[in-house]
């Protein structure tokens, strides 16, 4: 089976994307490939070409980390990359009409491959998510024209909140930012996608605002900045090209690598949550079983939820659960009345905090400051209130704080080791999620477990 399917219907010719053996499409070289014998030989009298998804939630979400991570040296990245970055351009170039119907989520590569064609039309569903994914959940640059086409069709400043933000936008701000030329709502898209037009592009408004964060990262978001602040100036073929270098560079440095295999993790921890790593069709209404309790520790914004029920009521829960991970939500399924493992590590740092002797205090600032220059930008947010700039950028780690970070962290494990030793949750991958997510911890890391496996391989 083909990774798409095209189908002719007078002077339109629809290529329904449909990975096979996946629960969500991915664009990766079979896919390129197929879409490239078709631009390379369009059928006499097509005037209109529409990229949709045959998947259900899901338009395109990323390329394959497998893919990615195979890349080993710079040089290999720009050869192995080549023949999918030619099909973006051949994609932009094509001499008919192109249309994105996005249906579901948008991520990464997807996203781009939408920014590629010259109308884009999105359903308004609550699974139609449209997000960066590279630099905040993978720690490289993109490479399919997110850093310049991106900042043409929005702006620097609306680019630097996918790119270096991590917002994620419904298809409704995706219209009030620019990114998509309408919504749609009923059924058919014919009329829609032949009445939308393309919207100018962006005004040059400078560089986006700099953002402050952790040194782990701080050079590769100002690249990035400086990046999207050219790609509204610069020419297509010098963006292209600075892009390409910088995206070969960093899918290939330990950070990214690591960033990588945190994904995997995510990975396990979500087949430990809903039983399955494939996810299936999204509901199209979500029924909370009475038995399921629902808890948002960062509030909802933060989409990090902890989903408790007893055993018995396992499927009500990880029905739940699989309908709020299509709405973009980290989801962790505990089982046990009300035995949340977030609420239980909150409590750990309390009383962690309490026995130490630490309160607003500059031993507290300063222990903060051990987990700024881990890469964590507000550790402790989850208690309340939240750090001002001028405290991570002036207050320094010292020695005793960097040795509490270390043991908290243990503190944290034991917490999660207790959890999977009373069957409250099934893998520890579970744990990392909640730490990675409650603590700020980045994903840089590799994952929390493994991360603090290696800090006490070292002190020994």
């Amino acid at each position: 089976m083909e990774p798409i399917r095209a189908v002719r219907s007078g002077d339109v010719l629809e290529l329904v994307l449909d990975t096979p053996g996946s629960s969500v499409n991915v664009f990766g070289p079979p896919a390129a490939a197929q879409l490239d014998a078709v631009l390379r030989s369009l059928p006499q009298g097509v005037e209109m070409l529409v990229l949709r998804s045959g998947k259900r939630g899901s338009f395109v979400n990323g390329a394959g980390l497998l893919y990615a991570n195979a890349m080993r040296t710079a040089e290999d990245a720009i050869a192995t990359s080549a023949p999918v970055r030619a099909v973006y351009e051949r994609l932009a170039a094509c001499p008919v009409r192109t249309v994105a119907v996005i249906e579901g989520n948008a991520f990464g590569c997807g996203l781009e491959l939408a920014a590629a064609c010259d109308v884009r039309l999105a359903r308004d569903l609550p699974e139609t998510q449209l997000r960066m994914t590279e630099l905040t959940d993978y720690r490289f640059v993109p490479l399919f024209g997110g850093t310049w086409r991106l900042p043409r069709l929005v702006g620097a400043e609306a680019a630097a909140a996918l790119l270096l933000d991590g917002e994620r936008w419904s298809a409704r701000e995706a219209l009030t930012r620019g990114l998509v030329d309408a919504v749609i709502e009923g059924e058919e898209v014919g009329a829609a996608a032949r009445a939308a037009r393309r919207r100018p592009r962006a005004e040059a408004s400078g560089p986006p605002r700099s953002r402050i964060v952790p040194p782990s990262r701080a050079a590769l978001w100002a690249e990035v900045a400086e990046l999207l602040a050219r790609g509204t100036v610069e020419p297509v073929e010098t963006c292209r090209a600075r892009e390409v270098e910088a995206f070969a560079r960093t899918v290939t440095s330990p950070a990214a690598k690591r960033a990588m295999g945190f994904f995997f993790v995510r990975y396990a921890a979500r087949a430990a949550s809903l039983g399955s790593a494939d996810r299936t069709a999204p509901p199209v209404e979500m029924d909370v079983h009475p038995g399921v309790d629902v808890l948002h520790p960062l509030g909802e914004e933060a989409r990090l939820c902890e989903i408790s029920a007893a055993p018995g009521d396992r499927d009500a829960a990880r029905a739940v659960a699989s309908a709020l991970a299509w709405q973009g939500f980290e989801v962790v399924v505990s089982l046990g009345s009300g035995a949340h493992v977030a609420a239980e590590l909150v409590r750990t740092t309390r009383a962690f905090l309490r026995e130490s002797g630490l309160d607003e205090t500059s031993e507290l600032r300063s222990l903060e400051a051990a987990f700024w220059e881990l890469g964590a930008a507000d550790p402790l947010r989850v208690l309340g209130g939240a750090r001002r700039d001028d405290d991570r950028t002036t207050t320094r780690a010292d020695g005793t704080a960097r040795m509490r970070v270390r043991a908290l962290a243990s503190a944290w494990q034991t917490t999660i080791d207790r959890a999977v030793e009373r069957g409250v949750l099934r893998h520890v991958s579970q744990g990392d999620v909640l730490v990675h997510a409650l603590f700020d911890m980045p994903v840089e890391l590799g994952g929390f477990s493994r991360w603090l496996a290696d800090e006490r391989g070292r002190s020994t």
